[in-house]
C-alpha cells in the first residue's frame, strides 16, 4: 500500500516542483549567459568596439533571464495539472483512489500532447511522437511500481 495522505503528496510535489524550477532556472540562465556572451564577444571583434552599456548587452541580459524564467515555469505548470485531483481530495470532492487514477491519466495525456507538439515542431509523425512519449510515461510508471515493490 502506498501513501494515501493528500496533504503529504501535495507538499512533497510542490517542494519537488520548486526544486526543479530553481535548478532549471539556474542551469538555463548560466548556459544562456555563456552563449550570449560568446555572441557579444564575436560582435565586438567584428565591430572593433566594446558593447558594454549598450542596448545589445541589455537585450542579451533580458533574454537570458526571460529564457531561464520560461524554462523554469513551463515544467512547473504542466506538473501542477495532474496534482489538481489530489487537491480536490482535500476539499472532499474526490476520493483518493479516483483522484490518483485521474492524476495518472492527466499526466499521460499531457505526455501524449507534448509528443504531438514535438512531432509538429520536428515536422515528423505527430501521432508517433505522441505514442512514443506515452510509452515512456508508462515505462516510468512501471519502473516506479517495481522500485516501490522491490523487497
Amino acid at each position: 500500500s502506498g501513501v494515501k495522505e493528500p496533504t503529504l503528496i501535495i507538499f512533497t510535489s510542490l517542494s519537488t516542483f520548486l526544486a526543479v524550477a530553481i535548478s532549471v532556472f539556474v542551469g538555463t540562465f548560466v548556459a544562456e549567459k555563456a552563449e550570449r556572451e560568446k555572441e557579444i564577444r564575436s560582435l565586438e571583434r567584428a565591430m572593433l568596439r566594446k558593447l558594454s552599456n549598450t542596448i545589445i548587452r541589455d537585450a542579451a541580459r533580458f533574454a537570458c533571464f526571460y529564457s531561464a524564467l520560461v524554462a523554469a515555469i513551463s515544467p512547473m505548470l504542466f506538473a501542477f495539472i495532474p496534482m489538481i485531483p489530489i487537491f480536490l481530495t482535500t476539499l472532499g470532492l474526490l476520493n483518493f483512489d479516483t483522484a490518483f487514477f485521474i492524476s495518472i491519466s492527466l499526466a499521460l495525456i499531457i505526455l501524449f500532447l507534448l509528443g504531438i507538439f514535438l512531432g509538429k515542431i520536428s515536422e515528423e509523425n505527430k501521432l508517433l511522437w505522441g505514442i512514443k512519449l506515452l510509452i515512456l510515461g508508462c515505462l516510468t510508471l512501471l519502473i516506479l511500481f517495481l522500485v516501490k515493490n522491490f523487497p
